[in-house]
């Protein structure tokens, strides 16, 4: 009697993914082979931080960042990664700690001359703000005085 041998199925989108244990075997009689997706090759034990893809004709570990957010070095926006791989070179998985930071090559910084223009204009910007609300102030006050407080002339 022969003995039934076990085959793999993996995705059908590069890089193919083990999917979910889809170990099978093909019983004694069947007529139908494996699926063209699956092999009899044995996937290599899972790997933190990795998932394991039929590449190329073997098995091989593919970075997996699904589900963690990663940032722009340019805009410092963030989006969920979706996909296999690594991530790209224009972004990172280190998040901004501040709106002043910039991307040096390896870390965000702060960028110390930015942080001081946009305090000096929130300084402004308050003054300003403080100006118009004295100057609404008098103008309400004068609104609400009765005519026999002014002098007839």
């Amino acid at each position: 009697m022969k003995k039934p041998r076990t085959y793999y199925v993996f995705g059908r989108v590069a890089p193919h993914p083990l999917l979910a244990v889809r170990k099978q075997q093909i019983v004694k009689g069947g007529v139908c082979g494996p699926p063209s997706n699956s092999t009899f090759a044995q996937p290599p034990e899972p790997k933190v931080g990795f998932h394991r893809c039929w590449l190329e004709g073997g098995w091989a570990y593919v970075e997996d960042h699904r589900g963690k957010v990663v940032f722009d070095k340019q805009t410092k926006s963030g989006r969920t990664v979706r996909e296999l791989g690594p991530v790209p070179d224009q972004e990172t998985l280190l998040q901004p700690t501040s709106p002043y930071d910039k991307w040096d090559g390896e870390k965000w910084v702060e960028d110390v001359d930015t942080k001081r223009a946009e305090e000096a204009r929130q300084v402004d910007v308050e003054a300003e703000l403080n100006d118009v609300k004295l100057r609404l102030a008098k103008l309400e006050g004068r609104r609400s005085t009765p005519k026999s407080a002014y002098p007839s002339p």
